[in-house]
């Protein structure tokens, strides 16, 4: 058992101690650290020294936990017997070293209870340079699990890094009660009375000192305060005891600031008051064996890191803290001068990689001007590679290629990866708007009118989505190749359906004018054989005027002759010689003979006009046959083309249908 070589106090002297105690009111080594500050150990001799108490006499302890060189021994060493003087009770010093290894313990006869031992605990500084924080959260953790009275002691005010330290004590101290309530059944969780003492403390409170330190408190922290102590917590303002501190080892407490005298003595009532025999934690009272067998508890539920234990040894200490928040920021500044690079770019696959290899050359160079100037290559290093893996972390496998083996890289998360699968889904989205878009546009054959509309609504869309595939996507150049080959069909069909529609006009046209030049042809010819008919009949009149004339004269020149024969018969023999009557008779006879000539000459001529007549009215007939008959082989030629053309259509139509 190590103690410390010193002068008991007068307090401590002539006081009975139990038989085989060795270290009558002097510091007693309880726990003892490893070397590393990694692994706590009990002294078996204090253990045992504790043991020898026994289960009659009840054990209540008092300990102090806070930041190294603040007078945490000294207090306790006051508190105990209420000297300052150095050489008595716990060890207390200035220099820059820390005093107190581990946790130490003096053993005095509670004055109220003849039948009862205090126990000061005195705690190793919480701050302790090159000490794992792990380390000196389980010392205080430990030193609050078996006290009846816990004070935590800050400088001047309740800032947050004291509450946070506070938290994680109490959150230590809740995992090392839970595993300690699995390997000892006979041990029940008990609460004591927390009090935050805030040292040379000279600020005016708004509050009371409790109310004050709950508000200054955060959610959760107050939350695990009352899981810990229930409503037995308080807070204690404790001003300068002097005004140089480096001199209150060397005077006695009656050289100490008067205030701080007042509030001392006020303080210590506060702490006997929770200290007092009817005051217990639990329905067992603490004996010198109990708070042996929790110390031994506690002690080895620390080696084990158990639960929670395990993650709170990771958590770093303040140095690596400050590393990391480094690193941290030089990430933050690289990844944010990389996003900004990236957001000002026109992003698009076929880009990405360019822009992808400037904007990680600005982001190297935002990181190299935010990291310290003294963190390490490795941490360099290191947060290096966390800022290029938060930009782009490959995966890599390998593979046998013509013989060789080479490296297959496959991008498999970050910002690079996000930006890819962002502009992988923007493009899966546009082209599914453009193709939408040109199912829309492309939707049947008959949406355009000739091949050109077709290369436009094309060359509109491919504009439209620049970003996208759509002009080399097969089955897209397909369709637009079969709307175009439609789109000239459809032309074709309606140049053909003019052309139909003015082939009809046409023999519309020509019939109706062939028609009107028939009739007018054929009035004129009717006009013709009627002017014919009616000379005709005017010439047969005239030659029958005439012949009736002829017949007439010839009557009147037969009865002429008749009545001369009748005279010369009459007569007789006559004056009148034969040679007379036989040239009378001459010259009528001459005289009928021209008239039958003329009759004749008279017919002849009738039967002449009347045979022209009928071959000129012959001739036209033939001529309007003739017309007649080209006009129906044009009409017959007309319908015939238009016969065919409306096959072509039914054709092509029948095709289309197909």
């Amino acid at each position: 058992m190590e103690t410390r070589s010193q002068t008991p106090s007068p307090q401590a002297q002539g006081q009975p101690y139990p038989a085989g105690w060795r270290a009558a009111g002097a510091a007693v080594r309880l726990v003892r650290p490893s070397v590393d500050r990694t692994r706590i150990q009990a002294e078996p001799d204090a253990l045992s020294q504790l043991e020898l108490l026994g289960d009659q006499e009840q054990v209540r302890v008092c300990s102090l936990s806070g930041t190294q060189r603040e007078g945490k021994s000294t207090l306790l060493n006051m508190l105990f017997d209420g000297g300052v003087q150095a050489g008595t009770g716990f060890q207390a010093g200035h220099a820059m070293d820390p005093e107190t290894a581990g946790l130490w313990i003096r053993l005095r006869r509670d004055p109220e209870d003849e039948h009862g031992w205090l126990v000061m605990l005195d705690t190793e500084g919480l701050d302790s340079p090159h000490v794992p924080q792990f380390y000196n959260w389980c010392l205080a953790a430990l030193a609050l699990l078996v006290s009846d009275c816990f004070l935590y002691q800050s400088r001047g005010s309740i800032d947050a890094r004291s509450v946070d330290r506070l938290d994680v004590i109490l959150r230590v101290a809740e995992q090392l009660a839970r595993h300690s309530q699995q390997d000892q059944d006979d041990n029940e969780a008990s609460q004591p009375s927390f009090m935050w003492i805030l040292r040379d403390h000279h600020l005016t409170m708004k509050h009371e000192p409790r109310r004050e330190m709950s508000e200054k408190l955060s959610e959760v922290a107050f939350r695990s305060l009352k899981r810990s102590f229930g409503e037995r917590y308080d807070c204690f303002p404790l001003p300068s005891p002097h005004a140089r501190p480096a001199d209150i080892a060397h005077l006695a407490f009656e050289d100490l600031e008067p205030a701080f005298k007042d509030a001392f003595a006020h303080l210590k009532r506060r702490v006997r008051g929770l200290l007092r025999p009817g005051v217990r934690r639990g329905d067992r009272p603490m004996t010198g064996p109990l708070l042996a067998g929790l110390v031994r508890t506690y002690c080895a539920a620390v080696g084990d890191r158990v639960g929670a234990l395990r993650e709170i040894e990771d958590m770093p200490t303040q140095a690596q803290m400050l590393t990391t928040l480094a690193a941290e920021r030089s990430v933050r500044a690289g990844l944010a001068a990389y996003d900004a690079r990236m957001n000002a770019a026109a992003l698009t696959m076929d880009s990405l990689g360019c822009h992808h290899a400037v904007a990680l050359e600005a982001a190297s160079k935002a990181f190299s001007a935010a990291m310290l100037g003294d963190a390490n290559e490795l941490e360099n290093r290191q947060a290096a590679l966390t800022m290029q893996n938060e930009i782009a972390c490959f995966e890599s496998d390998f593979c046998l290629q013509d013989g060789e083996i080479i490296e297959r890289r496959k991008l498999a998360s970050g910002k690079l990866k996000s930006l890819a699968t962002r502009l992988q889904r923007r493009a899966s989205q546009m082209l599914a708007e453009a193709r939408s878009a040109f199912d829309e546009t492309f939707e049947g054959p008959a949406t355009f009118d000739s091949p050109k509309d077709v290369d436009a609504s094309w060359l509109a869309l491919c504009e439209r989505f620049p970003d996208t595939d759509l002009g080399r996507n097969a089955q897209c150049v397909a369709k637009v190749s079969e709307a175009r080959i439609h789109a000239q069909i459809t032309e074709t069909l309606r140049a053909l359906q003019k052309e139909q529609e003015s082939l009809q006009e046409r023999v519309r046209v020509e019939m109706s004018n062939s028609e009107e030049t028939a009739l007018v042809e054929f009035d004129h010819l009717r006009n013709q054989v009627q002017s014919l008919s009616t000379d005709a009949q005017e010439v047969s009149h005239a030659q029958f005027v005439a012949l009736s004339s002829i017949r007439e004269n010839m009557g009147a020149l037969s009865a002429g002759l008749e009545a001369a024969r009748q005279e010369l018969e009459t007569l007789g023999a006559s004056a009148v010689s034969r040679e007379e009557l036989e040239s009378a008779g001459s010259h009528v006879q001459t005289r009928l003979t021209r008239v039958h000539d003329r009759q004749k000459q008279v017919e002849e001529a009738a039967q002449h006009k009347a045979r022209e007549l009928e071959a000129q009215l012959e001739a036209e007939v033939d001529a309007l046959r003739r017309v007649l008959t080209t006009k129906d082989k044009e009409l017959v030629r007309l319908w015939t083309a238009i016969g065919d053309i409306s096959c072509n259509i039914s054709e092509i139509h029948d095709h289309l249908g197909s």
